[in-house]
This record gives structure tokens, C-alpha cells and sequence, in this order.
């Protein structure tokens, strides 16, 4: 599959990495399988079990309490190479049980549960009917058995079958009813005029905007965070874990924005809950509000977080609402006012820039704040779509209260002690959504980069960002210009009609995704998608018959591919991905350097570490076996305290990435085992292009 040329180089040289990393683990996996049977390397590795034992347990104990980073890491590997790596490997370590024999024989010989003389023997017999091991047994067997063709070896065939049944009972420990109710939200129609929803309780329609002291509750007085949006977009969102990113963004934009440069009758007057600033007067004839929407997947999924994990990267959309006033007016609002509020946010330390993407140009924060004018120019050339990519994205660093420590929010401010903070990364998208004065030839109306498609992708915070939004694609569905008159001035409705028609526009899009994913080996990511698109179909639920019964099955199916064993796995992926940007772009650009608090992250390095180390000794560690002591042995020997911002961290967190990634395919793929119907069509067959 290798591809020649300017091209395919890129991608070629990613899958030989990729490729490589699975050899090795193979290898890895391969050595210590053999070495195992060799009897007189395990009394060598015997005689030092009781020196490394206490090493071991000094590790372990640093893993669980997050150790200072001055403190000798004393992970096996760390320092001493193949054979501490092969010694860590023979001291044994305790599994959490499951069934105690002795204790649960003693307690069936009490109770009289069995006959005495097979007691022993029908408890052992109960336990393999309970946990399912007969009937893994026995479907391991006739799946080998039954094929036309027997495999060379039967062992590899086995311990597929094995590593599938791995990820069965964390699918299939809840009922689907149980399921649905644990982790998916209980919407209501917000406004039904525009098709939006709300999840947790009665929600009462209304266009009026709030103060910025009402927060993210959306007024229910419940003080639990609500969610805004289509109802495909809230179905799996967490609104406590997303106000936590939402809050300090509010924080960070009431300090105010760039004005505009325009004359003073298009002065612009911040308006609402997501004001920047405060203005207005009668003088003023233009209206403009900003809007944070959090987008696909990684939001619309974040109930389904392993516990305690709040998500570690996320996708926003920005959307500016310009009302009255000129088009040009609106537009260099909304560039100054981009300019303005990202060098705001950075200078004040509640976000650190790492790039501005303008057109596909990528811009520091030194390059905004001495060309100024310049970065306004080529913006306003990227809505006009005079340069070859027209889109503008902020790659930012949001530093946010941790979850460890509750209650933090509850002061209004942010902690200034490490400790108390984390970064996440946000890749926010700027939009550009006017509406020109009433005329008699009808309202003008513009957009820029607000596709049909976001209608479905983002869940708000607050209700006048899904309705603006809303409102926003509701009139693009009439027109497929960019800019276009209509006529009367009667409200903005949704057209159901169309509506469903771009809804299953959007459903093919992600399913294609899903499908690509699939094909280069991205289990987890497909699942991801292919979980968004069944939410999608599934549409506002009032479908009926066996259509209906399918995306019903399919959104049940999604859910639990995301509960299988490589949800951890994948949480680590994006922890590792915030990490290596926020350490790539300090090493690249001074500004960055400056502004970054070390403290947070080298407790957000300690912490990765952790996460992995435990993750290495939970039971699902059946998946890393291969990779464990190679991992353990980068981190370990890694400088992860930040002081110096060393690239050995940098190194360290691409390398134990590519590693992980390899056991997040197999672990995605053995999940994938136990629905087989979903990796069919994933696979594109069972009519893949149908519904």
C-alpha cells in the first residue's frame, strides 16, 4: 500500500512508523514468551526478585500518589535495561479478584449449597456458567472448527477469539434500556420553531437574551449545567464537563475585545450572556455577539468518558451574529475582533496561543501583535475568498480548573497554585453569520464558514448560540450562494423537510468517514463516527417501523464499543496529544515559552504518567502485555518536570503514543469482534451506501 511521490510520502513514512511499532511489540511480546521457558534464566531472575521487589513497590507508590518529580522514578526499566525490565517482569503481582476459591468453597460447604464431596467442584463449575467461560469456550471452538478452511495455527485463531471476549463484559454489563438511561441525556424541544433541543428538564422557548451571571444553566435554576443543540449533538455531551472549558472562557471574555475600527454608527454593541464587552447607545446600528459551540465527536461523547476524565482536547466553533449595518462593517467587527480577543486571552494567561491558521498561513503571537493590520487583511481575503483556503482557526491552550479539586469554580476565579489547573486544548473555528437591515427587496443575508452540517455537530452552553446557529443554516438551506436576498420579513423558520434531507446528507458524510477510518486502521476513531452517525439517523425520534429499530440497535451498539476496555486508552491518546502540542509549540515559539505554566504542566506530565502506569496494571493490561515494559521504560526514563522543558519529554510522549495506538487498534478491533454486524457494514458490506 505504499504510495510513491511528493504525495504519498507523508503518509507512507506514518505507516512505516506505525508498522514498526507493532513489529516491535511483536518481537517484544515474542522474547518474554520464549524466555518464560527458559529454566535457568528464571532462577537467575529469581535470586534478584526480593532486591527489585522493593523497588518495584516504590514505584508504584509513586504512580499512586503523583510523586514530585525530584524523587528517583524507580520504574522497572528505568535505568538498568533488559534484564530490570525482565526482573520486574518476574515478581508477581496480584490480579484484583474476581472470586476468592477458598473463601467461596467455605462459604458453599456453610450454607450447604452443593452436595460436601463436590462442593469444591460445582462452586469452580458455577463461577465458569456466571463468567460466561463455557460459552466462550465452546464459541472459540466452533468458530475454528466450523471454517471451511482450518487455520495454519489454531492457537493464533484462539487468542483472537480470547482478546474479543476480553471486551465482552465491559459491552454487555448493562441492558439496553439500563444503557441508554446510565449514559445517554433526556432532551426536550427548546425551540421547536428552530429544532433545538435542551437535556435535563423543562425548558421554556424564548429569544431573550440573559446576563452573564445566569452562566451555562441556561436559566433552569436547577444549577446543572444544560446543553443546546440538535438532538443528535447532545445525546452522549456532558454539560458539567463541558461548562468547566465554557466558564473560563466566559472569564477570559469579560475582559473585553478589540473595538471596532469602524466609524460610530457601526460601533459595535456586545450583547447577551456571551457578551465581549460592554457597549451600546442610540447612536449604535450594528449588533454583534459571540457564540461558543463545542463540536463533533469529542464533545458530543464526552458522557461516555471513563470516569472521573474530563475531555483533554475539543473542537469549538466561534460563531459572530452581526445584526444591522453593513456587510463591510460586520466584517472587519468580526476580524478585529478575533485579533483583539485572542491576544487578550493569551496575554492575560487564561489561554496560550499556539498558532493562528489564516488561509493556511500559520501565525505566532509575536506574528499577530507586530503585523496587526497585515493578519486583519488576510483575514477579511479569507472571507472574501480571494486566497486559495478559506477558513480561520486558532489552535489555543485553555487553562481551566482541574477535577480533582472540587469546588474550585464555586469562587468565581482561577487558582494561581499548581495544582489546581490543566490545560486543554482547543481547536476553535471562527464564523461569520450576518444579517443585513430590513429592505424592501428582502433581508440580506451572509455567512462564512458555517456549513450546513454544524446544525448536527454542536452542542452550546447556551440557547441563543443554537438558536443563532440554527437560524444561521436554516437560511443557507435556501440558497447555496454565500451571499443572498430573501424576501419578506417574516421570521426564519426550519424546514423539516430540509432539514432531513441535509441531516442524511450529514449522516453519509460520517459514515464515509467511519468507513475511511476503518480502512487505515483507526478502529477507535471509526467507532467514534460511526457512534455520531447513528445519534444523527436516529434524528429527533419520531420515526417509527424497522428503520426506526435499526438506528435504535445501531446507537445501542456505538455506545458500547465506546465502554469496551480501549476508552482508557483513547482518553490517554488525547491527554497525550494536548501534552506534545503544548511542548511543541513552547520549543517553537518564545511567546508561548513565556507564558506557560510550568507548574501545570509538569503536573499534567506526572499525571499522564500515572494514568499510564495504572493502565499498565489494570486487568484490561491483557492488551499492553506486549508493550508494558518498553512504555515503562521510555517514561521512566523521560525528564517529565518541566523546568527546562526538555525534548526528552517530547520524545518520550511520541514514542509511548506510537505504542499505545498499536494496543488501541487491537483493542478496538477485538471490540469491533462482538458486533459483528457493525464491522460488516464498517467493513462495507450489508449495503454500507443504504440509509
Amino acid at each position: 500500500r505504499l504510495r510513491s511521490g511528493e504525495e504519498g510520502r507523508e503518509d507512507s513514512f506514518t505507516f512505516l512508523v506505525v508498522l514498526g511499532c507493532y513489529l516491535h511489540a511483536a518481537a517484544d511480546a515474542c522474547a518474554h514468551a520464549t524466555l518464560a521457558a527458559c529454566d535457568q534464566l528464571q532462577d537467575t531472575l529469581g535470586v534478584e526478585r526480593a532486591r527489585a521487589a522493593r523497588k518495584d513497590a516504590k514505584a508504584r507508590e509513586n504512580a499512586s500518589a503523583g510523586a514530585d518529580e525530584s524523587e528517583e522514578d524507580g520504574y522497572p526499566g528505568g535505568n538498568g535495561g533488559w534484564l530490570v525490565a525482565l526482573i520486574g517482569a518476574a515478581i508477581p503481582r496480584t490480579e484484583q479478584l474476581g472470586l476468592e476459591v477458598d473463601a467461596a468453597d467455605a462459604d458453599a460447604r456453610a450454607r450447604r449449597m452443593y452436595p460436601p464431596n463436590i462442593t469444591r467442584e460445582a462452586m469452580l463449575l458455577q463461577y465458569a456458567v456466571d463468567s460466561e467461560l463455557d460459552l466462550t469456550i465452546e464459541n472459540t471452538l466452533s468458530s475454528i472448527l466450523s471454517s471451511h478452511v482450518l487455520p495454519a495455527s489454531a492457537s493464533s485463531a484462539a487468542a483472537r477469539e480470547l482478546l474479543a471476549a476480553v471486551a465482552r463484559p465491559a459491552m454487555f454489563r448493562l441492558a439496553d434500556g439500563a444503557l441508554l438511561t446510565a449514559r445517554a441525556n433526556q432532551t426536550n424541544v427548546s425551540d421547536a420553531r428552530l429544532g433545538v433541543h435542551a437535556s435535563g428538564g423543562p425548558i421554556v422557548s424564548r429569544w431573550k437574551s440573559k446576563s452573564a451571571s445566569q452562566g451555562p444553566a441556561g436559566g433552569g435554576g436547577s444549577g446543572e449545567a444544560r446543553i443546546f443543540g440538535a438532538r443528535c449533538a447532545i445525546r452522549f455531551a456532558d454539560g458539567p464537563k463541558l461548562s468547566r472549558v465554557w466558564r473560563v472562557l466566559q472569564r477570559a471574555r469579560a475582559r473585553g475585545g478589540l473595538p471596532s475600527k469602524g466609524s460610530s454608527g457601526n460601533k459595535p454593541a456586545w450583547l447577551g450572556a456571551t457578551a465581549d464587552g460592554a457597549g451600546g447607545g442610540p447612536g449604535h446600528t450594528q449588533e454583534l455577539a459571540v457564540y461558543w459551540g463545542f463540536v463533533g465527536a469529542r464533545a458530543a461523547l464526552t458522557r461516555l468518558l471513563p470516569a472521573l476524565a474530563s475531555p483533554p482536547a475539543l473542537d469549538v466553533l466561534e460563531l459572530t451574529a452581526a445584526r444591522g449595518g453593513s456587510w463591510e462593517a460586520a466584517l472587519e467587527a468580526f476580524s478585529d475582533g478575533i485579533l483583539g480577543r485572542t491576544l487578550d486571552r493569551h496575554r492575560s494567561g487564561a489561554e496560550l496561543l499556539l498558532a493562528m491558521h489564516i488561509g493556511g498561513k500559520a501565525w505566532t503571537v509575536r506574528a499577530l501583535a507586530d503585523d496587526h493590520a497585515i493578519a486583519a487583511r488576510e483575514m477579511r481575503a479569507a472571507v472574501a475568498g480571494t486566497i486559495g483556503i478559506c477558513e480561520i482557526v486558532a489552535d489555543v491552550a485553555c487553562l481551566v480548573p482541574d477535577d480533582a479539586t472540587p469546588g474550585v469554580e464555586a469562587r468565581g476565579e482561577l487558582e494561581d497554585s499548581d495544582g489546581k489547573q490543566r490545560y486543554v486544548l482547543l481547536s476553535k473555528r471562527m464564523a461569520l453569520w450576518y444579517e443585513g437591515p430590513p429592505a424592501r427587496s428582502g433581508t440580506q443575508r451572509r455567512a462564512f464558514g458555517v456549513a450546513d452540517a454544524d446544525v448536527f455537530a454542536c452542542c452550546f452552553l447556551e440557547p441563543e448560540g443554537a438558536n443563532a446557529l440554527a437560524s444561521a443554516c436554516a437560511s443557507l438551506r435556501w440558497a447555496p450562494a454565500a451571499a443572498f436576498e430573501i424576501g419578506g420579513e417574516e421570521e426564519v423558520s426550519a424546514d423539516f423537510g430540509a432539514v432531513r434531507a441535509s441531516r442524511d446528507t450529514y449522516v453519509r458524510m460520517l459514515r464515509e468517514e467511519a468507513r475511511s477510518s476503518y480502512k487505515a486502521g483507526d478502529r477507535w476513531a471509526a467507532s467514534a463516527l460511526w457512534l455520531s452517525a447513528a445519534c444523527a439517523a436516529e434524528g429527533d425520534g419520531d420515526e417509527s417501523g424497522a428503520d426506526a429499530a435499526v438506528d435504535a440497535l445501531d446507537v445501542l451498539d456505538g455506545a458500547r464499543l465506546q465502554l469496551a476496555g480501549a476508552a482508557q486508552l483513547a482518553h490517554l491518546a488525547e491527554y497525550n496529544l494536548a501534552l506534545s502540542s503544548l511542548l511543541r509549540a513552547a520549543a517553537a515559539d518564545a511567546e508561548v515559552r513565556a507564558g506557560l505554566n510550568r507548574g501545570t504542566l509538569a503536573r499534567m506530565l506526572r499525571g499522564y504518567r500515572a494514568g499510564v502506569v495504572a493502565t499498565l496494571a489494570a486487568n484490561a493490561s491483557v492488551y499492553l502485555e506486549p508493550v508494558q515494559h518498553v512504555v515503562r521504560e521510555h517514561l521512566g526514563a523521560a525528564d517529565l518536570s518541566a523546568a527546562t522543558l526538555s525534548p526528552d519529554a517530547l520524545v518520550a510522549l511520541t514514542t509511548v503514543q506510537h505504542y499505545l495506538d498499536a494496543v488501541l487498534h487491537v483493542a478496538s478491533a477485538a471490540a469491533l469482534d462482538n458486533v459483528p454486524r457493525v464491522a460488516a457494514r464498517l467493513g462495507g458490506a450489508d449495503g454500507w451506501q443504504g440509509n
